[in-house]
């Protein structure tokens, strides 16, 4: 048996070696993050933030008597995700949440539900280097860290544990590339979880992939999707209407039909646009809503449909024609929520190769979207899988099969309005994350107000 001293040890062995060596990979890095930065609009938005400097967190606005959550996360989808929890955190009354996130776009998303909301700060996540990380600690001060599902950053978690503050990994999950880094590292994904008080997978595979590394873990517990549990706004016919018309789309009938190209990343939008010249070749009436996984990428998508001269409309600088738009490009943030309720058949970016990975079905699910995706969809395993085996979605091999399924799906209203009424019953039964979760914190006295 491990001698408690000895894992210590270990312990203090791995933080000192990794604090040696991450300056050394961030100076690789940070010139790639830095342009980056430069091209989303986030340089000059409160950068200093992310290096710990949190001025604007006064201790004396805040109650002490309530308790302080810190949760951490990534990008817009986790943003998202995590609104409902926060707001219901919010709603006890008893807790102060500390917002931290790594990207511009999700800042935005959590500033724009939060604002003004005085139990609620929002601010940058510190680089991983332990003066930064030391700054943020001090000024946040919290009783109780969540992270989101893969968040593990060394410096942040030993942090807490010098701290005593207990760590929650929540909705958590690992892509098929970090599963594979962990078998092949297996010290490497202990020592990650090992300051990990309790941890909430999405789902048993999930959790089983982990416990076969960690078998002796006895904090592992399934708790399901939480982006699964998005509070659904549904527009009214009037709102839809104007939301078309403020996209450029004119003369819309009931056989009009939108396909979507979600969360693209560059030259998948190809599949999109080639289904739409061959359909309006039959004539069909087909539009298409394009939306680049990173704003920026707006301009490709725009050159994309010029080049094949088809009139469009493009959101970020409300520029469209008199004439009669057949693709709009959606290049702002936040409105996939809103988008999803005007299509009728989507294909899901980030699933064909180059690319790995997949884009979120969840929201398209949401609002019975018929959807096709490419063979690459490992950060969403399991829902993919799921959605497949239901006949709910359709995984295809390349961009050929892509364009046909998108075409097959227009072509085919009878079905896809059966597929329409399934999906929204397959998202209502894998719902309830959320109450899962809530309950948890509440047994363990996190979103209760301090003693």
């Amino acid at each position: 048996m491990v001698s408690m001293d000895k894992v210590c040890y270990n312990l203090s062995m791995m933080i000192w070696l990794y604090r040696l060596f991450f300056p050394f990979l961030f100076a690789v890095a940070f010139p790639f993050h830095l342009v980056k930065m430069y091209r989303r609009g986030s340089v000059s938005v409160r950068w200093y933030e992310r290096f710990g400097w949190y001025g604007s967190v006064n201790g004396s606005q805040f109650d002490p008597g309530k308790k302080r959550l810190w949760i951490q996360v990534v990008s817009v989808g986790e943003a998202q995700a995590v609104v409902p929890l926060v707001s219901a955190l919010c709603k006890s009354g008893n807790c102060l949440v500390f917002l931290t996130t790594t990207t511009h776009t999700a800042r935005a998303v959590l500033i724009h539900r939060f604002s003004g909301q005085p139990a609620v700060w929002i601010g940058y996540f510190p680089y991983d280097f332990v003066c930064c990380s030391l700054l943020a600690w001090r000024s946040i001060k919290p009783d109780h860290v969540l992270l989101t599902e893969s968040e593990l950053w060394p410096e942040h978690l030993h942090q807490a544990r010098s701290r005593g503050v207990p760590v929650w990994l929540i909705n958590a999950r690992h892509s098929s590339a970090t599963m594979a880094w962990y078998r092949r590292f297996p010290r490497l994904a202990r020592w990650l979880y090992r300051p990990l008080d309790r941890v909430y997978f999405t789902s048993n595979r999930q959790m089983s992939a982990v416990h076969a590394i960690m078998p002796d873990a006895q904090h592992f517990y399934v708790m399901g999707q939480l982006k699964l549990d998005l509070p659904i706004y549904p527009l009214g016919k009037d709102e839809k209407a104007r939301l078309y018309h403020e996209m450029g789309f004119a003369g819309i009938t009931q056989d009009t039909v939108f396909l979507m190209g979600a969360s693209l990343w560059p030259g998948e939008e190809d599949m999109v646009l080639e289904a739409l010249v061959q359909l309006r070749q039959q004539d069909v009436d087909a539009r298409v809503i394009l939306v680049p996984r990173h704003a920026e990428k707006g301009r490709l998508l725009v050159q994309a449909a010029q080049a094949r001269g088809l009139v469009f409309s493009q959101r970020s600088t409300s520029l469209s024609s008199s004439e009669k738009v057949v693709v709009h490009v959606a290049d702002t943030t936040g409105e996939m929520h809103r988008l999803c309720q005007c299509v009728d058949v989507a294909l899901i970016g980030k699933s064909f190769s180059p690319y790995r990975g997949g884009q979120s079905p969840i929201e398209l699910a949401a609002f019975g979207v018929s959807m096709v995706y490419g063979p690459h969809m490992s950060n969403f395993i399991e829902i993919s899988e799921d959605l497949e085996q239901a006949g709910l979605s359709q995984r295809v091999p390349d961009a050929a099969a892509a364009t046909k399924a998108l075409i097959s799906l227009v072509l085919q209203r009878s079905s896809r309005l059966r597929n329409k009424d399934r999906l929204l019953a397959w998202f209502q039964a894998q719902q309830g994350g959320l109450s899962r979760l809530l309950a948890a914190l509440e047994r363990h006295g996190v979103s209760q107000r301090r003693v």
